[in-house]
């Protein structure tokens, strides 16, 4: 994926002399859709995660010039805060919202992602934060008004010990 001119661009990946590809092509995603806020790659470059809009993603799966669109919309949510493609046994991809953190399962082979989990957090409008820990698969939920933060311990997500203790 480039940025190029504004636009994001899938370029696939083609080397004649390295024999990776069969043929080059590029997918503008500026012709597909008005604006992109944010975009993340799945580890195998088969996948992309785009937010599309302020409480939507679309899911794209990428196979031998096609792709396949799955949107996620977050309905009572305001605002998207971030999401990742993350390494888990259950999950394997994040969205966390201003009102709740959702798990998902992304099947590059089904083109699908299913959920798995949803983590609610109550925090005032206008003013929850994110910050993510990939290595120990952390989102932590600042409240800025206040002035604490929530941890939140996305592998534990099956215990009550996923929600940590507010920190101020």
């Amino acid at each position: 994926v480039f940025h190029n001119d504004g636009y994001f661009v899938i370029r696939d990946e083609y080397s004649k002399e390295l024999g990776t590809g069969k043929v080059p092509f590029t997918l503008n995603l500026a012709a597909i859709y008005k604006q992109i806020y944010a975009l993340a790659v799945h580890p195998s470059k088969n996948c992309i995660a785009m937010q599309v809009g302020l409480n939507q993603l679309n899911l794209l799966f990428l196979k031998e010039k096609q792709a396949e669109e799955v949107k996620l919309t977050f309905p009572k949510a305001k605002k998207i805060l971030g999401f990742s493609f993350v390494f888990g046994d259950d999950f394997n991809f994040f969205v966390a919202t201003n009102t709740q953190i959702d798990l998902y399962d992304v099947s590059l082979s089904k083109q699908r992602a299913k959920a798995v989990k949803t983590l609610w957090f109550t925090v005032a409008e206008g003013h929850a934060e994110l910050y993510y820990d990939s290595l120990a698969n952390i989102a932590v939920i600042c409240d800025t008004q206040k002035g604490c933060v929530y941890p939140y311990f996305l592998n534990l997500y099956k215990s009550k010990h996923s929600k940590g203790k507010a920190i101020q």
